[in-house]
This record gives C-alpha cells, sequence and structure tokens, in this order.
C-alpha cells in the first residue's frame, strides 16, 4: 500500500511538473495531453516525462531524442522530480526495457513510443524514416539504353560552347591561364596545370580550331564535368540526388540530364517520358519553370526532344492533391501519380512528412531526381531529408556504377571508388563547380567561408571592402542607413508602378532587391523593419498610406502569402504587389506561368508585407543584390546555414549589416537535427 501511494505521489509530482512546464510555454499542450495517455502505464513517471520531451522535439525540427539530449533537456527544464532524470545512463535503462516502449531491433510490434539506435521516437516518425531509408537504400541500378548511344547523346548534348570558351579566355592574362583552365575547360590535374608548355599554348590561341585541338589532347583521366556525370548517372540510376551550391548549374543539368534520356527514349522507339517538375513552395515552383525555359533555349537537341521536356513545374501539394480538411492527398501508395519521371527542385525545403508521402505515391518503376543545396537551412518543420541523404556523398560509388560512368564518359573515377559500396551512396552526385562565382568573386569566397565554418576567413573578406559585399558593423547609425539604403533599393518598382509600366516590368524590378533577416518579431524582424520602411517611403512620397487605420493597403504595397489556399491558388512564399486595375479599384497582382493573376485583398489568405522577408521565406529564390540584416547571437539562434542560405540568394551584391560577434557565432553554429536515417542508410539492405 505504501508503494502504491509512493507511485500516486511520484504520478502526481511529475504531472505537475509538465502542467507548469506547459503554462510557461516550455512544451506545448499536445505534448502534455501525449503524456498523460501514459499515465495507467508500468514505469508512468519515466514514460510520461519521456513522451512530452520527444514529442515536443519536433517543434525543434528534430524526428527523435538521444539519451544524452533527454537527460539535458531534463536538466534546462529545471526541477524535474523523476530521480536519476540527468543521468542518460537511466533513460538507457528504463526505456530500453519499457514493455510500453517498442525495441525496433528486437520486434516490429507497432507501439506509440519507439527505441531504436540509443534514440527515442514517437512510432509516426519513426516509421517515416524507415520508409525514407527503404526507398533509398535499396539497390536499383539499371541499364536500360545502350552504351554507345549513351556516349553518343551525351557528347552531343554536353558538346563545349569554343566561341564562347575562346572569348572567356581573351579575360585572363598568361599568369591565369591555370585559372581559365580549371574554371572553363573542367581540368583538375594540378601537375597539368603547373605544366609551363600547356599553360604557355594555352595562353597563346586565337582560334576556336586550336583550342579544340589542345584541348582534345588532354586526357579525360585529368578532368571531371560533374555535370556531365550527374546526367550520365540518371541513366544507370533511376533515383538520384543531386546537390549543389549557388551556380553549380542544377537547373541546366537537370534540363541536360531530361533531354538526354528523352533522346534515349525516342531513338529505341520507345514513347517519351510523362516528366513532371515540382517544387515545394509556389515561388520555388515558379523560378524553376522559368530556369528549365532558359536552359530549353540553349539546348543541343533535336526540336521534337526539347518539345518533350515540360515547362511548367507545380507545388509538391498540387502535385499530390490537396482533399480540403484532410491531411491525406489524393496520390498515395493505392493511387500512385501518372508519371515516369519526376523531378523535385529545392529539395531542402522538404520536411520528413511530405517527403514521405511524396515518395509513397510514386510508381515503382518510376524514376526521381532531387535537386536541392545540402548545406542550405533544413525545412521548417520535422526532419533534414536532403542533408541526411547527402551525408553520404563523398562515400564514393560501387565497382558496377563506376564501370558504367567510366565507360560511358571516358573519366577516370578510379579515385571515386567506394572501398564499402552503400546503395546510397550510388545514388547521389555533387556538382562542384560554381559557375556563377569566380575565384575572385567575393560572394562565391564568404560562402564557401562560412559554410566551412572559417571565422577569422570570414571576417578578414567582409572587412576587405569587396564592392559585392559591403559591410556594415551593426549599432544605432547604421540601423538608420540600412532603413535608408532598403528604401532606396525599393524605389525603382513604385517609379514604374507610377509610371503605368506593364506589372511584369513592376515585378522585375521589385526582384532586384531584398531585405533579408532572422527574426519575425521587433525592430530587428520582419515586422518592425516592414512597418520602418513603409513609413519612409511615405515620406518620400513614393506610396501613400491609406489614412484610415482599419485600412493596410496601398498601390504599390508587396506582401508575402504565409498559408496556403488551394482554391485560390495561391501558396505559402507567394508574392503579390498591390496596384490599381484599369477601373481604378485597389487589387493585388500575381504572377503566374500563364501570366498575371488579380485578386481582391479580401480574398487573400494570411498574408504580410515584404520589404522584408525570413531567409526561410527566401529559399528557392534569387535576387540581383540582397541585403541581410543578422541580429546579436543574445536575441536570435543564428547559425552556419541561416547565414550561408542568405549570402546565396544573391547575384552580384551581398550587404551585411551584423557584429562580429554573431558572425563569429552563425559561422560556428552547425545546425545538427536528430535523425537516426544517416545510421539506417549506412546498413544498407
Amino acid at each position: 500500500m505504501t508503494s502504491l501511494l509512493a507511485n500516486d505521489t511520484s504520478l502526481l509530482n511529475i504531472t505537475g511538473w509538465l502542467q507548469q512546464l506547459k503554462q510557461q510555454g516550455q512544451i506545448s499542450a499536445l505534448d502534455f495531453h501525449f503524456a498523460k495517455s501514459f499515465a495507467s502505464s508500468e514505469q508512468a513517471d519515466v514514460l510520461m516525462v519521456a513522451a512530452a520531451l520527444v514529442s515536443n522535439e519536433l517543434q525543434a525540427g528534430h524526428v527523435c531524442i538521444d539519451m544524452p539530449s533527454l537527460a539535458k533537456r531534463c536538466e534546462q527544464l529545471g526541477a524535474c522530480p523523476l530521480a536519476g532524470a540527468l543521468e542518460p545512463e537511466f533513460w538507457q535503462v528504463q526505456l530500453g526495457s519499457s514493455a510500453a516502449v517498442m525495441q525496433a531491433e528486437l520486434s516490429r510490434d507497432a507501439k506509440p513510443l519507439v527505441m531504436q539506435y540509443g534514440r527515442l521516437y514517437l512510432y509516426r516518425y519513426w516509421n517515416y524514416e524507415q520508409q525514407i531509408a527503404d526507398y533509398f537504400g535499396e539497390h536499383s541500378l539499371t541499364r536500360d539504353y545502350p552504351l554507345a548511344q549513351i556516349q553518343q547523346q551525351v557528347e552531343q548534348l554536353f558538346s563545349p560552347n569554343w566561341q564562347m570558351l575562346l572569348q572567356a579566355k581573351a579575360a585572363y592574362s598568361a599568369q591565369q591561364m591555370a585559372l581559365y583552365a580549371q574554371q572553363y575547360l573542367d581540368v583538375n590535374d594540378a601537375n597539368l596545370l603547373n605544366n609551363a608548355e600547356f599553360l604557355s599554348k594555352l595562353a597563346g590561341i586565337a582560334q576556336v580550331s586550336e583550342l579544340q585541338s589542345l584541348v582534345a589532347k588532354i586526357a579525360n583521366a585529368s578532368k571531371i564535368n560533374w555535370q556531365k556525370l550527374a546526367a550520365l548517372q540518371a541513366c544507370y540510376q533511376p533515383r538520384l540526388v543531386i546537390s549543389g551550391g549557388p551556380g553549380t548549374g542544377k537547373t541546366t543539368t537537370v534540363t541536360r540530364l531530361l533531354a538526354l534520356l528523352q533522346d534515349l527514349q525516342l531513338s529505341a522507339g520507345k514513347a517519351a517520358l510523362n516528366i513532371q517538375l515540382v517544387a515545394p513552395t509556389g515561388k520555388a515552383a515558379a523560378r524553376l519553370s522559368e530556369s528549365i525555359i532558359g536552359a530549353k533555349q540553349q539546348l543541343n537537341a533535336s526540336e521534337q526532344t526539347i518539345a518533350t521536356i515540360p515547362e511548367q513545374a507545380s507545388t509538391i501539394h498540387r502535385l499530390l492533391g490537396v482533399i480540403p480538411g484532410r491531411a491525406e492527398f489524393r496520390h498515395h501508395a493505392d493511387n500512385p501519380l501518372a508519371l515516369d519521371l519526376l523531378v523535385v527542385d529545392e529539395a531542402s525545403m522538404i520536411d520528413m512528412p511530405l517527403m514521405v508521402k511524396l515518395l509513397a505515391a510514386m510508381p515503382k518503376q518510376a524514376r526521381i531526381i532531387l535537386l536541392g543545396d545540402k548545406d542550405q537551412l533544413a525545412s521548417v518543420e520535422a526532419g533534414a531529408v536532403l542533408g541526411d541523404l547527402c551525408a553520404f556523398i563523398e562515400q564514393g560509388y560501387s565497382q558496377t556504377l563506376l564501370d558504367n560512368l567510366q565507360a560511358s564518359s571516358g573519366f577516370n573515377l578510379s579515385a571515386w571508388q567506394a572501398k564499402q559500396p552503400l546503395p546510397i551512396a550510388d545514388k547521389l552526385c555533387l556538382l562542384r563547380k560554381s559557375y556563377r562565382f569566380d575565384a575572385h568573386s567575393g560572394i562565391g569566397l564568404l560562402a564557401a567561408a562560412v559554410n566551412q565554418g572559417q571565422v577569422k576567413q570570414t571576417m578578414a573578406l567582409l572587412e576587405s571592402r569587396r564592392e559585392d559585399l559591403p559591410y556594415q558593423t551593426l549599432n544605432q547609425d547604421s540601423y538608420k542607413d540600412l532603413l535608408e539604403q532598403s528604401a532606396k533599393a525599393y524605389q525603382p518598382y513604385l517609379e514604374a508602378l507610377r509610371q503605368a509600366l506593364p506589372m511584369e516590368q513592376v515585378f522585375a524590378k521589385f526582384h532586384q532587391f531584398q531585405l533579408l533577416v532572422a527574426l519575425r518579431n521587433g525592430d530587428l524582424g520582419v515586422t518592425g523593419l516592414n512597418q520602418r520602411i513603409e513609413k519612409r517611403l511615405n515620406q518620400q512620397g513614393f506610396i501613400t498610406l491609406p489614412k484610415h487605420a482599419d485600412s493596410v493597403w496601398y498601390a504599390g504595397r508587396p506582401v508575402m502569402i504565409e498559408q496556403n489556399d488551394h482554391e485560390q491558388q495561391l501558396y505559402n512564399g507567394d508574392i503579390g504587389i498591390c496596384a490599381q486595375d484599369e477601373s481604378g479599384q485597389l487589387m493585388v497582382a500575381f504572377e503566374s506561368a500563364n501570366g498575371l493573376r488579380w485578386l481582391l485583398p479580401s480574398r487573400l489568405p494570411a498574408h504580410q508585407s515584404v520589404y522584408a522577408m525570413t531567409v526561410h521565406k527566401s529559399q528557392g529564390s534569387e535576387f540581383k543584390q540582397v541585403c541581410m540584416l543578422l541580429p546579436p547571437a543574445t536575441q536570435a539562434l543564428v547559425n552556419r546555414e541561416l547565414l550561408y542560405t542568405a549570402i546565396t540568394r544573391a547575384k552580384s551584391t551581398f550587404s551585411l549589416y551584423a557584429d562580429a560577434e554573431s558572425i563569429s557565432a552563425a559561422c560556428r553554429n552547425k545546425t545538427q537535427r536528430r535523425s537516426g536515417l544517416v545510421e539506417r542508410l549506412a546498413v544498407g539492405e
């Protein structure tokens, strides 16, 4: 009886503690009620604490919690009444022996909590992780087309633009020929680049034929065109992940890749592949469409082949088919998508639940290509699927894939033979060369330094006062300068609107500049900066703010949609500009693949002004000029991915307002989202 009373007392203490955490906002109401569902279980006190905290981890993007983190979380929350809660071994023993927890290594009997690899999961997320591992972890190498045909088609698609290469060479001095060879000729052999005879001949070339002749003498062993290799890899690997940083040509590569597969299909007398293009947001889908259209114009392929490559991309939600009011989609494992090949852009933005639903809807024999930058910010919701998959991107290839790639490319890939081949590694390709930023580009160098966590190099670049890297320490004076510069940068689109230029031109001018921030609220966040920039533009006469306090609409107001509205075909991240229509009524114009769409302001779902936007919302976009305000590290959780993503949105200029301590913290703090996907994939089949 005494023991039962003690247990009841312990349970009351735990319940009271969790109730207090809920009131403080440390855990959500959902976390609390999930924890209470274990109140009648054996070891109820242990299970309730563990259940609340693993559920709460989802809000931070983690799909599970390991034992040291569980103990540390109890310590951070303080006053946990559970004896032993601050020791990782306590949790390992208690949860590892609990009948209420599914021990994945021993049994597959479904229970709400699962233990595997020393991590605790909610069953749903453990199952999600397992499905992704199964999809990408199985062997799936094929050779559907003759080798000679692959060689012929890929050479045609990737044949150099010799006139362009010759013109580019004119900008390099004799002393810079090694850089030119590496940048434009894909020469990777350091010994060849240091060969004075070769470099002297290269410097003296004046005719296209001479350049062709010299390049023909460079053994393929000394050069690797990673774009070409990715296209070839798609011939042998129906499930492929292509990652690359800014300017590495992901969309150009995939367009040539699609042309290669369609060429091979049509040459074999088969029907053209049914290809679909998708991205996580409407904005990213529009940019993918625009990029594909541009890349198609440069294709060295037949008109028939080019015509089979689609130009219209949609959102993932639209492709899967949203059912209003329900979490399920129309397309799933029992009603798969009708397609042969799916291209998914900006894959780093896709959270684990959505990725699982997308993969489940794929026909078994269909091909899928994920595109993205593994070093960008992970998805807003739980998981870091692209990053976890790309953990093996330097692993090397199996002998079978290596033989196929070498035979069809002529490249010497012996350095890329895996010591311990894994199925996932055969599905990965990293584009390693930026065609947008050369070795002298401040933006390219800064992105690389931040991505590698090099604090001293990052600060040295910012303090070098390069033209493309304006930098100011954040203080009251520079904050005022930020507002002034931002208002000035937005004036051209407002002037275009005032002159009644076509809205397409207004949008083009608006997209030339974007202010990016880390916070949503406060003086250093989206809301505070939007209000101040609006006020400044109003003072300058470029906009006229409404006189009535209950009205927020005026000609020129830029807005970003914050909630999907499938009925209006508006999606999170879409940007519109308020303007008068032909009758003089204020409407909001949105760009679409089929031209402008005009909607009444009252028809819009949740939205806000977008003179400033968060870095998360900027993913999938590019701007000629980017200005970033990085808050002090004491006011926000700054990290490497946040700063890197902001830098890589810029094409020509990246302005930064931040203190040195915040920049250093951002470089040092690399986001680590907890999951077991890497371990599952490392096991292989």
